[in-house]
């Protein structure tokens, strides 16, 4: 009886090891978010960015042909003035590292766009270019010319691990994988 408990027990053990080398497999095959190539889609959620790195988030947009007809995009970092974290806009090309001029784009190039604190007025808190209260959030607002998977860089300069939320607004905005919609811009 003694030898079946001892059989049992290397058969559990043995079974253990094995579902902790599929576990370690798995996890080794998830591509991080920290750079262009392993962005995720904005889940407008709480996360948290480690000392001094960066996380990478996408979104698809669909670019209307007629310019008049183009809806905003609204990028929030809730809460980011003063919070020592930053928001950057790269377009699909800019991340590529594949194209013809051999640069690692996104750490050469200007972003299209970077999160900056709104004014408004302290009255009525309607924005204002000149207005008196200057918002706690990083916003970007704009659109694209075309349709396209776009991408935004969170950078923590903080000397400690930092939350943030980034959300995304847009009636032309999807993020989900689509299959009418390349990875790359049209």
């Amino acid at each position: 009886m003694g030898n079946v408990w001892k059989a049992l027990g290397a058969v559990a053990v043995v079974g253990v090891l094995l579902s902790l080398g599929v576990l370690h497999a798995a996890a080794a095959t998830t591509v991080p978010n920290n750079s262009p190539a392993g962005a995720v889609f904005i889940d407008n959620q709480m996360h948290t960015v480690p000392v001094e790195q960066s996380l990478w988030y996408r979104f698809n947009y669909y670019a209307s042909k007629r310019a008049s007809e183009r809806t905003p995009i609204y990028l929030t970092l809730v809460n980011g003035n003063h919070s020592g974290v930053e928001m950057s806009v790269y377009t699909f090309d800019q991340v590529n590292d594949d194209l013809m001029d051999r640069i690692e784009n996104w750490r050469n190039e200007e972003p299209v766009g970077r999160g900056t604190p709104q004014r408004y007025s302290c009255s009525n808190h309607i924005p204002r270019a000149n207005g008196d209260c200057v918002s706690n959030d990083l916003t970007w607002v704009g659109t694209f010319a075309t349709s396209g998977t776009y991408f935004v860089r969170i950078r923590n300069t903080n000397p400690y691990p930092t939350n943030f939320v980034l959300t995304v607004q847009g009636a032309d905005v999807s993020l989900t994988g689509d299959a009418q919609l390349p990875m790359h811009n049209q």
